[in-house]
Formats: C-alpha cells, structure tokens, sequence
C-alpha cells in the first residue's frame, strides 16, 4: 500500500516541460554562437521487479547538459508493428502494451524514473522493456531489456530463490529417528511444485532414497514448509538433502546441503540446546511498547537440537502480567508439542499465544483497550535420553542455551525468570487484503452487511463480509477503479473507472447480511470529453477583425463519485498530465446521458481585452481565417439534434446567440431541452483545473455533494459544495472566502446527515458550513482543532449528525480523523478545540475511514463501528461506549 499522503496523491500525473535554451554569449568583444550538443544521453534499465501482476521497472538517464524526457515501454515481443519514427524512418518492433512518458523541468542532468505495470497474461508471455532517452538538444538513446511475464495469476523473471533452514549444514543427526527438513522458496510468478530428495550415498544400495512432493492447487508467491522424512537404523555416513522448486513458467531453483548420520548415544546426560525468538507487534512510539491487536499472535520460533540425542517434546511457558489499580496480576499457562517418534538433527516449531485466548481472560479484557500486557516467557526441550534431560532457554532474542528446567510441569529454567516481552493491546481487528491490492475507496453496504472496496491494480471491487470479517469473490469493473458510490435505490454500486473514462454500475444483489450475493456489473455510463475554449477578438496584419479560438484540455477520468438526491452523478476527475489535463467538477445525468462541466468555482476577473470564455460546447472553432467562429452543442433531450451557430460581428454577438440557443423552448421543444453551454468574459481560465487528488463526500440525506481539492502546489486547497435541490455550486468568492481562512490542503473529506456541517482534514481538522441552515451553498470556516497529528488521511462524521450550526446531542457530536501516529482522533463538532477521545490502532490508516452505526452481532458496549484502509489490510475498528470522553 502507498503512504497516507502518498495514498492520497494515488496519481498527480507528470511534471510538466520546460526547455532549457542556451543563448549566446558575449566575453571580451566576441560572440559565439549557441553551444551545439551532439552527444546522446546514457540511459540504462537499472532494476525491474514483479509481484502478482504488477512489474515495476527503474530507468535511469543521465546527460552532461540536461535531459528531456525519458520513455519507457512495455511490448510484446511475440506481435510486431511497424511504426514511422518522426524522421520518416520505418522500424518493426513488438507490439506497444504500455507506455509511460516522464519529462523534466528545467536543467536535470540525472533523472530516475520508476513506473509499476498491470500485466494479466494468463500464459508465459516474453515482453521487452524499451527506454528511450532525449536530451535538450534532441538527442536520443535507448536501451532494452528482455523478461517473462505470466504463467498464471503473476509473471516471471527467473527461477525460484530455495534455502533449506533445517537442519543446518554439516549437523550430525541420529539414526532410528525422524529429520525434520525445513526450507523456504519464493518466486514472484508462483510456486507449481516442491520436490524434496534424501540420498545417502555411503551404503551400496542407497539405504534413504527418500523423497516428497508437493504440488500447489493455489496461487502463492512462497512457501515455508517443514517435512519429516524417517532415518532407519544403520543408515549411518553422509546425508545428501536437496530441495527443488519449479515456478509457474517450468523454471526451477535449487538447494542442496549435507549432513552426518550418527548412532545414538546410550549415557547421555546434556540437556538439548534450545533457542528462541520472540515477534510480533509493529513499533509506532519510541515512548510505549509494541503494538497489538488483541487476535495478533506473539510468535515464539522455537530451535532445538541435542549434540548426543534426538528432541522428543518441546514447549514455551508464559507468563501474562497486567498491572491493574490493585497491584500486578497475572496468569501462567504453557503450550507443548509431543513428538510420536524424536526428532533428529535442528527441530524448529513454532508457538502463537493471542491476548485473546479465553486463558488470558483474568488478566485481559478487549473493553480495557488500549492495555499494557507482561510477557515473561521461556522455552523447553526433552531429548531421547533416559532418564530424559530438560534444556532451556530465556533469552527471547535468539541466543542459544543449556539452561536445567525446573521438575514439573509448567518448566522454568532453574533459578531465572523467563524472558520479558511488553506489548500494547490496541483496537481494530486488520484483515490483510488479496494480494498485490492497491485500495482507493470504499464504500459500506448496511443492507448486506459489506464493506466495498475498489481495487485500483486489479480492475476489481473486493467486497468485504462484515459479519464474517473476510473477503468475499472480487466483481470484475473497469480499469484503474477508483471512486465508489452506493446509489439512491442502495441496490447498486457507481464505480468510476479513473483507467478510462466510464464509470461502471454494479447490482448488489439480494439484500441479503446473511450470504449476501453480487450480481456484477449490468451498466458502464460512458462519459464524454469536454474543453475550455477561449476566443479573444484581435486584428491581422491587414486590419481586418480575426477571433483566433483556443482550446484547454482537461482529465475527463473520473476519480471519486457520488450521486446526489436529484439522481445525478457527481464526480472529480483525475489529473492526467500536470499542467495539460488537471483535474476537474462534473455533473453526469444517467438518464439524458448528459454531462456538464463545473467552473463555479474558479477565479473570476475581468479581461482587458475583448474576449469570451465558452463552457459545456461540443465544439468551437475558427472558420475563413479566423474571421468568423462557429460554437456547435446539441440539445439535452436529443443528442442527435445538434445544432450550431457563427458569430462573425463581435465576441458579444456569440453570447447573444448562445442566451436564445439555451432557453428551454429550443427549437420549439419543451422544458428539458435546449443548451446547457455557457458563456463568460471574466473566467481566468487556470485555476479551473485540480492538479491532485479531489475528494467527494455527500450528505447522508443525499442534498448536498462537497468537493475537497488535495494537494494542489502553490495554493491551499478548494471546498466546493453542490445542492441537488438547484443544481447549483458554489461560486469563486464563496470558496475563496473558505480558502482563505482554512488555509489547508484536503486529505479527507466528510459531510453530515443533512450537510449543516463538514470536517476537511488536513494538517489541521477545519470545520465548515453555511451562514444560515438550508443554505449551504455559503460557504464559512466554523472552527478548526489545531491539535491533531498533522499527518494523516481520513475523515467522518457520527452518522446521526445533524443540524451541526446548534448545541446537538454529546453522544453524536462526534468527528473521527486519521492520525499518522496509528490513532484514529475524535473531535467535537461544535465546541473545536475539544477532543472526545483517541482510539488506538496498530497501523496508520493510509486511505479511505468510512463508519457506521453499530450492527446487530456487536457487544451492547459497541456504539459506532469504523473501517479504515492500511497500508496491511482493511481494519473494522469497534467505537465502545468507554473510547468517547464527555466533554469537562
């Protein structure tokens, strides 16, 4: 997953270009001309990498005045093309999959581009990567590298990388026992098969022509598997061990050791030799502990061996201590492992202890989170000796120890108390998502009980079962899926596909908590490009009156979406290209299939010279020369009643004509119909477009849509609110007025039941709303709490919020915000500065927080529920009556 900041700037598109000229010069009285480089870039593919499906490749170039630009391709070298290169030369290379272009600004003389691909082959597929580099001069190198790709759920780039762990190289093991063989593999195409062969070549015929196989029905990238293989009396001398694996494209890695077979030994009285390691829990605070979710384990790896003797049991003893208001308690308890026939030679095993084991109840409790738990642990092993001798160790770092364990069950070490792990128990339950996931949105289903999520690598939605707290089958949508959206009816799902620019409609199914069942997607609104056009009234050189007509592009991909109580679908779009296709408002009627272009918002100031600005048009364009202009736009109702109009007298005339153009009764047809473009003289056209993420979050009765630009450089971010009732948005002094005052960029956005109130998260929690209910279209700063985690993502609010500009009910004057510092923060809605409270999670949120009222299967102690995206998986965060202070 991507950092908070970085999840929510998922795309902020490319730098834009800037030449650097070098001028002539003057020095003494002399004048040279311009500095001619004929010298090409050095460009080279310095590390590509694959997981699942996505390849991330790392280009490097370099040039000694300054590069340009730098290209990097994927093609298929299985299909070719033949292209005409710019200087009418005809090539044949494979067939483009993707490319990526990634310019400078300024002079750079070293530049690094990293870029991470989708790639779905379902066969073994081998693709080149190709990197072109240019400098300021026009000069141009490339470089090419070859890899296999696919081969199932992944791709390929090699073998498997194979170790064996267990036992360790040179060991002498005992015969009349087992070996218990460890080893790990890895590939990032996935693993096929496991083969695993003992051969002891020192006894003619071999006496241990062992050997096991294991063959994967599922997709995995690694494997971590423990094999017991029998040494039968006698078969003693060396021991060859070697582990295979084969990928999914028939590649295979190996690893081989040798170990010596020996005779038991009949007097032995050493205690086996007994290592451990203690993990888990994440450091979040120099200051506390490890962090916990009460179902995380505390793993204790286990490692015993006995020099003279094979391992017949091993164990780990606990310790759990709490320090409660009356002193210290705690509880002891001890798991074991009892091996059936010993176990020769290096035998790990592993042991889990969960603060929620009921076991732990005297002593822990989930409605005391966040608790400080006492580990004191130590770990036991027996050998096959007779009288049997007991080792131990307490060391939890891994040193190794002989240590005497004391004469019954649950075994110390003589003399010692174990060793001392701390941990703190914190909220949430994490559950990790798919692999090679990258979550943008989600949204929350109470009907079925599910949690959506739009996966932005794999084109999917992945619905999350609340009640069963696990990932159901993924819904295929389109590419690149960002933004969601429950719609009115609550029966589908608007998925905006920021791959291309359609947004997908998805059936929820049955409303069904139980077993719900997603029908997939039965509808993709396709939505149409639109541009800014300007034409500014001029003369030419013959003095005849010429309206030369520009157009500025925009992102026409959508990002975050919702749909507001008039039925139409509200959306952002994705910024592009930086500086050439910035991000913008729009309105999308599912019925008319009509779209329109916001500009509400942007700056507004009057030109000095004769000139117009034209929105929402098919077209505008310059016909004889310039001398006259042609604006063409078709009727709402009737896309194929498409009608335009020239203006050849003045600017002024177009507008004019434009004003009968719009009027309702087009053409003689009734209310519905007509234009919907506009015609300005003081839009200053660069502060439309929104160069970073914009968040969209609407009010839960659906009036109002507030918009929430990220992190546009060079000025604070934009609050925009749209009613459904008008259709309208608030205009440039409103959201100046905002900005002025809030003076923060969005990294998460939230609204209220009836959109009385919104909370903007950003270094700071700002709150705003209208000057008088009902009309929130005015927009004012209300207050903002300055004493958050300045970093961090996310934002929402109490569902029952409502009517936030008077004293509400305490219970439900709730916001909750994402902290950087893995908390989710609560703050007051009408009294600012007051914090309600701060719940405890393990890992940050880094994406969407979503919340909602508790659900039937809660504990009556559970008011509120939220669910916030990790960087580790989705976690469902229970609010308790006991995490929410009253106010002093």
């Amino acid at each position: 997953m991507l950092g908070a900041r970085g999840w929510a700037r998922l795309t902020a598109g490319l730098v834009a270009v800037t030449v650097l000229g070098i001028a002539a010069c003057e020095e003494d009285d002399a004048v040279y001309g311009p500095l001619v480089d004929t010298t090409p870039p050095v460009i080279s593919i310095t590390d590509v990498s694959q997981s699942g499906d996505t390849l991330k490749t790392s280009v490097k170039a370099e040039d000694y005045i300054s590069v340009s630009l730098v290209v990097t391709e994927i093609r298929r070298t299985d299909q070719l093309e033949t292209i005409i290169t710019a200087e009418g030369d005809t090539i044949t290379l494979g067939r483009l999959l993707s490319s990526d272009t990634a310019r400078t600004a300024g002079r750079v003389t070293e530049f690094t581009v990293n870029t991470t691909w989708f790639l779905g082959f379902t066969q073994p597929t081998r693709v080149q990567i190709r990197a072109i580099a240019e400098d300021s001069q026009g000069n141009r190198s490339e470089s090419s590298a070859f890899v296999i790709v696919g081969g199932g759920p992944g791709g390929g780039l090699g073998g498997p990388n194979v170790s064996i762990y267990s036992p360790m190289p040179g060991q002498t093991v005992r015969d009349n026992t087992l070996i218990r063989v460890g080893i790990t593999a890895t590939d990032p195409t996935g693993l096929a098969q496991l083969n695993v062969l003992l051969f002891n070549p020192d006894v003619d015929p071999p006496a241990i022509p062992a050997a096991d196989t294991i063959r994967f029905a599922e997709f995995r990238t690694s494997v971590d598997t423990l094999l017991d293989f029998f040494i039968p009396s006698g078969a003693l001398g060396e021991l060859t061990i070697t582990a295979e694996a084969i990928n999914l494209n028939s590649i295979s890695g190996f690893a081989s050791i040798t170990v010596t077979v020996a005779q038991q030994v009949t007097d032995d009285a050493n205690p086996p030799v007994v290592s451990m390691v203690v993990t888990g829990g994440v450091q979040r605070r120099q200051d506390e502990p490890l962090r916990m979710e009460a179902d995380d384990s505390l793993l204790v790896m286990l490692v015993a061996f006995d020099r003279e003797n094979a391992i017949t049991r091993v164990g780990v003893t606990v310790v759990v201590g709490n320090q409660r208001t009356g002193g210290l308690v705690t509880v002891t308890v001890f798991d074991d492992n009892v091996f059936a026939t010993p176990i020769s030679g290096t035998v790990p095993f592993d042991f889990a202890f969960m603060p929620a084991d009921p076991r732990f109840a005297s002593v822990f409790t989930e409605n005391d989170i966040p608790d400080t738990l006492f580990f004191e642990l130590t770990a036991w092993a027996f050998d096959a000796a007779s009288p049997a001798n007991c080792g131990a160790t307490v060391d939890t770092q891994g040193s190794e120890g002989s240590l005497v364990c004391t004469g019954s069950d649950p075994r110390f070490a003589q003399g010692i108390s174990g060793g001392m792990e701390e941990r703190l128990i914190v909220s949430g339950r994490t559950v990790g998502f798919p692999q090679g996931a990258l979550i943008a949105d989600a949204a929350v289903d109470t009907w079925r009980e599910l949690l959506l999520l739009s996966d932005f690598e794999f084109g999917a939605v992945r619905p999350f079962h609340l009640r069963e707290e696990m990932f159901l089958p993924s819904v295929p949508v389109g590419s690149e899926p960002w933004g969601l959206e429950i719609d009115q009816s609550e029966d589908n799902l608007l998925v905006s596909n920021s791959g291309g620019t359609n947004i997908s409609v998805v059936s929820l199914g049955p409303r069904d908590p139980v077993s719900p069942n997603i029908q997939g997607e039965v509808d993709r609104y396709q939505t149409q490009d639109l541009q800014v056009y300007l034409v500014v009234e001029d003369w030419d050189a013959f003095g005849i009156r010429v309206f030369p007509v520009r157009a500025f592009d925009y992102s026409d991909r959508p990002q975050f979406i919702a749909q507001a109580a008039n039925g139409l679908v509200l959306y952002s779009t994705r910024p592009a290209l930086a500086d050439e296709q910035p991000g913008t408002i729009r309105e999308y009627d599912p019925t008319q299939q009509e779209l329109r272009f916001f500009i509400d918002y942007a700056e507004r100031r009057a030109s000095t010279t004769p000139q117009i600005q034209i929105v929402n048009a098919d077209s505008v364009f310059g016909m004889d020369g310039n001398r006259r202009f042609k604006i063409c736009d078709h009727d709402r109702a009737n896309r194929a009643d498409r009608r335009c109009i020239i203006a050849n007298d003045s600017v002024g005339d177009a507008r004019v004509q434009v004003d009968t153009m719009n009027d309702p009764a087009y053409g003689g047809i009734g209310p519905g119909h007509g234009w919907d473009v506009a015609v300005l003289t003081d839009l200053v056209i660069p502060s439309i477009g929104l160069q970073d993420t914009t968040f969209v979050a609407r009010s839960g009765d659906r009036e109002y849509v507030a918009f929430g630009e990220g992190d546009t450089p060079d000025r604070p971010g934009r609050i925009m609110m749209y009613r459904s009732a008008s259709q309208t948005i608030t205009n440039s002094l409103q959201v100046t007025d905002l900005t002025g005052n809030a003076a923060q960029r969005v990294y998460g956005l939230a609204l209220n039941l009836d959109g009385s109130l919104g909370v903007g998260r950003g270094e700071v929690a700002f709150y705003f709303g209208p000057d008088v209910p009902g009309e929130p279209n005015v927009l004012r700063l209300l207050g903002t709490n300055n004493d958050i985690n300045p970093e961090g993502v996310g934002a929402a609010l109490h569902p029952d919020h409502d009517n936030g500009l008077i004293l509400g009910p305490d219970e439900e004057r709730l916001s909750f915000l994402g902290s950087g510092d893995a908390r989710v923060e609560i703050v007051d809605t009408y009294f600012f500065d007051f914090s309600r409270g701060e719940i405890f999670i393990r890992d940050p949120i880094v994406g969407p927080l979503r919340i909602t009222g508790r659900l039937p299967m809660d504990a009556a102690n559970v008011v509120l529920r939220l669910y916030g995206v990790t960087e580790n998986g989705v976690v469902v965060i229970p609010v308790r009556d006991t995490d929410v202070e009253p106010l002093p």
